[in-house]
Formats: structure tokens, sequence, C-alpha cells
């Protein structure tokens, strides 16, 4: 990355300007393992992003699942906890926006 990419803002308004931030979006991830990419072409280099990929869920929760983060075409089933002990539910997440509920019923 140049400090011409990273720029003198603060994205994650820690004080410290982008530029001279490890981690300028604040994921936890360093600005190095992010770096410049876009893979969702929403305009926001990796570096700075939070959903890099798109799909819905956040870096950080698909870096701790140990899912790539920045895989548009592979979206990270989140984990949502159950209600009342009924276990774990898990809500597949598309760029699209559309829920995918294990089983194949689509909720919108």
């Amino acid at each position: 990355m140049t400090l011409r990419q990273e720029g003198d803002g603060d994205r994650d308004n820690d004080g410290i300007p982008n530029r001279l931030d490890t981690d300028s979006d604040g994921d936890g991830i360093l600005d190095q393992t992010e770096g410049v990419g876009d893979p969702d072409m929403d305009g926001i280099p990796n570096f700075l992003d939070l959903d890099s990929d798109g799909d819905g869920v956040p870096d950080v929760t698909e870096h701790r699942l140990g899912t790539d983060p920045y895989d548009p075409f592979h979206p990270t089933p989140m984990p949502v906890a159950g209600v009342a002990g009924l276990g774990v539910l898990l809500i597949l997440v598309t760029g699209a926006g559309a829920r995918k509920i294990c089983g194949g019923k689509r909720v919108l």
C-alpha cells in the first residue's frame, strides 16, 4: 500500500491517520494482510472495508471462523444463537442480500 492509497483519513476514529495506522478499519486484521483489493467492487479497498467480500458477514467474523473474508463467491455461514435451547441455526447470507436457511428454504 502507498501513503496515497491510505491517505490522512482516520477510518476507525482511533486518532491515528490511516497512513500511520497498521489496522486502518479497526477490525483486528492488519492492513498488510487485507491489502488494497476490492472483491465486492464497492469502491472501498479491503484495508478500509469491514466486509470486504460483501456477503454480510464482517471480515473479523470470517477471519475467526477460518473462512475467506475476501471471497465473494463463497458466502460464509453466519452462526446465529438458537432460541430457548433449540440449538444453533446457520443462515447463509449472500451478497445479493437473500438468506438461505439450511435445507434450501429461502427467506427474504
